[in-house]
């Protein structure tokens, strides 16, 4: 009879490999109960619309997914933070705010052959649910860099971006939240430079973001050009607004939205700034106050409001309190995550050991994460885990 042989999702761990994973576990943990982070933990198996929700395509396309035995649509986790707002909302009567959490525990994503790791990893995070305060930015930075000391780990670099501070500069020029959302999704790729920004356009344009010539999309021959299905779906829209089905948005809003959508609900010339905008933003890169001065000067020469920064120096100025263990921060505004729900700052942890690409700990803010999961009421958080396997590997060079 054959052998069975290892799935490619996971490795067998020896002994050795085991306490020390278990040994940079126990040392997180412990320095963030000491910090009054409380224990949590969550299913492994939860309703795959639960991740899918918020968290965007990229993440989807690389979740374990099926139906289970009673015919329900299931995921293994690919993250913890969509959990741990759902545990939150189903104790939210009994817990105060500010709310801290920790929970540890496996996820699970199906990641490139190319990076060469496990589909199956640990993660080791914390969740601060309600501030909106930038030291409450700072702390979560502070509690990464105490933690990668806690480990005895050094020679790390903390990359921050800040979504927020993009789409308020994008806002500027009109821009709906679709389209804020796709400029900033290609931000890293607008950093690479050359021809980057005429494929975003390209790109931008297949989406329908833009029309073939360019122009402003017309919303009497969107109108007209929709014909029957239009019918269809404005006789639709108008019976869910009878009957109640509106969610947290009023009738007026339903429509006005509708309509938008319909007729195209961004200038294309708008756009067309905004991406190049957004091509000369994912170039700055350096000191979070030298990053900021030239993000501010091209702002500034696009003849744009530099408001939207100031969340941007204020977190600077929390963090420049803060303890940070030794570990140097550059302010990139090309840097964002692969998941959609981030609203503010965000970050990865680099380490000179670990292959391009692999980062040890990222994460960010997200305050339109606790309503869109089923809360009354949009709560400020933010959180951040630490792919356990790769900060042990880099403790030991890689």
């Amino acid at each position: 009879m054959d052998a069975f042989r290892q799935i490619s999702i996971s490795s067998d761990v020896a002994e050795d490999a085991y306490l020390a994973l278990r040994s940079a576990q126990t040392a997180l943990q412990d320095m963030l109960r000491l910090d009054g982070y409380r224990y949590v933990d969550t299913p492994i198996l939860e309703e795959t619309d639960l991740f899918l929700r918020k968290s965007g395509g990229e993440l989807a396309a690389r979740m374990y997914s099926f139906v289970d035995p009673g015919g329900r649509q299931v995921s293994l986790r690919p993250e913890f933070t969509a959990s741990v707002i759902r545990a939150f909302l189903g104790r939210q009567d009994e817990e105060a705010l500010p709310h801290r959490v920790q929970y540890a525990g496996p996820v699970f994503r199906h990641e490139p052959d190319t990076l060469q790791v496990n589909r199956q990893f640990t993660q080791v995070g914390a969740e601060f649910l309600g501030s909106a305060a930038p030291e409450a930015d700072a702390e979560i930075l502070s509690l990464v860099c105490r933690g990668m000391a806690a480990v005895g780990l050094s020679g790390a670099r903390l990359v921050m971006g800040h979504v927020g501070a993009v789409s308020g500069l994008l806002e500027a020029y009109g821009l709906s939240e679709r389209a804020r959302a796709f400029v900033i999704s290609r931000l890293r790729v607008l950093s690479q430079g050359g021809d980057a920004q005429d494929k975003v356009l390209q790109e931008a344009e297949e989406l329908g973001l833009l029309n073939s010539k360019g122009a402003p999309f017309s919303s009497g021959k969107a109108m007209r050009s929709a014909g029957n299905e239009q019918d269809g779906l404005a006789e639709a829209m108008i019976q869910d607004v009878s009957n109640g089905f509106v969610g947290s948005r009023s009738p007026e809003e339903v429509v006005h939205r509708f309509l938008r959508k319909l007729a195209g609900a961004d200038d294309p010339s708008n756009i067309q700034r905004g991406i190049a905008l957004a091509a000369g933003l994912a170039k700055v890169a350096g000191p979070p106050r030298d990053a900021l001065k030239e993000a501010g000067a091209l702002a500034a020469a696009a003849g744009l409001d530099n408001a939207a920064l100031d969340e941007c120096s204020l977190l600077i100025d929390a963090i420049d309190a803060s303890d940070l263990a030794g570990v140097g921060i550059t302010l990139d505004f090309s840097r964002v995550r692969s998941i959609a729900y981030y609203t503010g700052m965000v970050f990865e942890v680099e380490h000179p050991a670990l292959p391009t690409g692999l980062i040890l700990c990222g994460g960010g803010r997200y305050d339109g994460l606790v309503r869109a999961l089923g809360g009354a009421k949009d709560i400020p958080a933010l959180g951040f885990a630490f792919g356990l396997e790769p900060l042990v590997s880099a403790l030991e060079g890689g």
